[in-house]
């Protein structure tokens, strides 16, 4: 079962008006999540960072903002993270991925 606000970020993202591809820039408004803001990253070019909220940034003690996703992960579970995240970008859906620390 997924937290309350993963469900309210997925629920909004599947709102979005979409071609065959990605909501287009102007679809997007992030006031609409703003509560959920600071939990949210966006990953961009090259995996990437290229949004991090303040909760996300905090966990790991450091802005993130283009820093790769990729090392934040054990060497072992990166193939997998790589799959997932490329299922993510094919389907232009938003992605889970469990993790234990």
């Amino acid at each position: 079962m997924f937290h309350s606000n993963t469900l309210r970020f997925v629920e909004w993202w599947r709102s979005l008006p979409r071609g065959a591809g990605a909501p287009a820039r102007s679809a997007v408004e992030p006031a609409a999540i703003a509560r959920l803001l600071p939990q949210v990253f966006i990953l961009g070019e090259g995996l990437a960072f290229r949004l991090a909220g303040g909760l996300v940034c905090d966990l790991h003690g450091r802005e993130l903002r283009d820093h790769p996703f990729g090392p934040l992960w054990a060497r072992r579970d990166q193939p997998r993270l790589a799959a997932a995240l490329e299922r993510a970008v094919v389907n232009v859906q938003p992605t889970t991925i469990a993790a234990s620390g």
